[in-house]
């Protein structure tokens, strides 16, 4: 059996940014200023302490689902969508998916 399963995973970073600011009034000023500093930092420099798992659905997958479908269900194509596909549908939806 197949199952079609849909996760949250949440990530606990932690980064290190020094402000160099020769005004700040509050703790609050100072943490918004860290804020604005961290998003403009690469991904690389954020370390993960933790990851969280969630599941946020599951469900049981039609025997007669193909390989295609499920590798586009696996590029986040809705399975809606996908399960009105047919063969020549996802095989052309394929193509244009591997060519970008």
């Amino acid at each position: 059996m197949k199952y079609l399963v849909e996760m949250e995973v949440l990530k606990k970073q932690s980064v290190v940014v020094v402000l160099d600011e020769e005004l700040i009034s509050s703790e609050k000023e100072i943490e918004q200023l860290a804020i604005d500093r961290s998003e403009k930092l690469s991904e690389s420099a954020f370390v993960t302490k933790e990851k969280l798992w969630v599941m946020r659905s599951s469900k049981l997958l039609p025997m007669n689902i193909s390989s295609n479908q499920i590798m586009l269900l696996e590029c986040g194509y809705p399975y809606e969508m996908i399960m009105n596909m047919d063969a020549e549908d996802t095989e052309a939806e394929l193509d244009a998916v591997s060519r970008t």
